[in-house]
């Protein structure tokens, strides 16, 4: 405090004691009231929006500009029916934001719940007649992860849509049934990672990578690593996914480069005629491959497709996400 300050204050204290004393306690509320609206931890704003679904308006969203977060590479939206007005008591989210461990992801900052009504999470939705509506320009593009609680239809495809960048995990808890989750992993083709309820019977071939649960904390658990496994690494080397991977010389400049998947072939392909599809070349090429080196944060994503050694399926997807391909013969 400057020096002419404190003359200043204590000739008040001379002169009007009663006034000092009342501005110092008018002062130390308004110290108060700031430090609870700035508390770091859970102390502001968590609802991201509301999705609606209408049958005059089609599929709308009203977004919170102000909700932006800190952090893109482990930021979250939390995508559910809300129970409770106040979010800090909705289930799971409630678990979120009071994790002990200072997750940066869990920070109140970085993740944020987006309200849905049933009908939004049950309905089928027409891309025909809603993809052109106000709601594809919702800033889900300043989001890394999004979690949807329960869909039981293809909100995660349309949701998938609005930014290739997104990534985009369901989460399937004891309230929804085996039908539902079929029919929405079938309609909703692209979801990066299923997390699902112990209770579940399922095949989950085409699934890039699955956690299972049966408690909260396990759920927790799976969402924190799954923000873990999305955000920013400060080195992403290369790895074998498929096949027999001998001593690489010049493993260090491949390091270096700028591909993604790394494909050693057995020989030259045999010719492909012109009316051959995408899909035919993935398939003659998987017949060809010697082994495959991929980021690692390529294989942590697709781990149960790569376990399941599904080799034309995984060529498939990394190219559709658009990861860079690098083949050799």
């Amino acid at each position: 405090m400057k020096k002419n300050v404190v003359i200043r204050k204590f000739r008040k204290l001379i002169n009007n004691p009663k006034a000092f004393f009342a501005d110092a306690k008018i002062v130390k509320k308004v110290a108060s009231n700031n430090s609870h609206n700035n508390d770091g931890n859970h102390g502001g704003k968590h609802v991201f929006g509301d999705i609606v679904l209408d049958g005059k308006v089609g599929l709308s969203i009203k977004t919170d500009c102000g909700c932006k977060p800190i952090n893109y590479d482990f930021s979250s939206l939390l995508v559910k029916v809300r129970k409770s007005s106040l979010p800090k008591n909705e289930p799971i989210y409630s678990n979120i934001i009071s994790y002990k461990n200072d997750f940066i992801g869990f920070r109140d900052n970085n993740i944020f719940l987006l309200n849905v009504n049933e009908k939004s999470l049950s309905n089928y939705l027409d891309m025909r007649e809603i993809q052109n509506s106000p709601w594809n320009t919702s800033p889900f593009s300043g989001y890394k992860n999004i979690f949807i609680v329960d869909p039981a239809n293809n909100l995660p495809l349309f949701l998938k849509s609005t930014s290739p960048f997104l990534n985009i995990h369901c989460i399937f808890t004891e309230n929804v049934s085996t039908q539902e989750i079929e029919r929405c992993l079938k309609w909703s083709k692209g979801i990066d990672v299923c997390i699902i309820h112990s209770k579940h019977s399922i095949s989950l071939n085409k699934a890039k990578k699955i956690y299972t649960f049966c408690t909260t904390n396990q759920l927790i658990d799976a969402i924190h690593n799954i923000i873990l496994i999305h955000g920013a690494k400060p080195f992403d080397l290369l790895v074998p996914c498929f096949g027999h991977v001998p001593y690489i010389e010049n493993i260090d400049s491949i390091n270096e480069s700028d591909c993604d998947v790394y494909i050693k072939l057995r020989g030259k392909l045999p010719i492909i005629g012109q009316r051959k599809s995408f899909y035919d070349f993935v398939s003659i090429l998987s017949k060809n491959i010697e082994y495959i080196l991929c980021r690692e944060s390529i294989m942590q994503r697709y781990e149960n497709i790569i376990m399941q050694e599904n080799i034309s399926y995984f060529i498939s997807e990394v190219s559709f996400e658009g990861f860079r391909l690098e083949i050799e013969n």
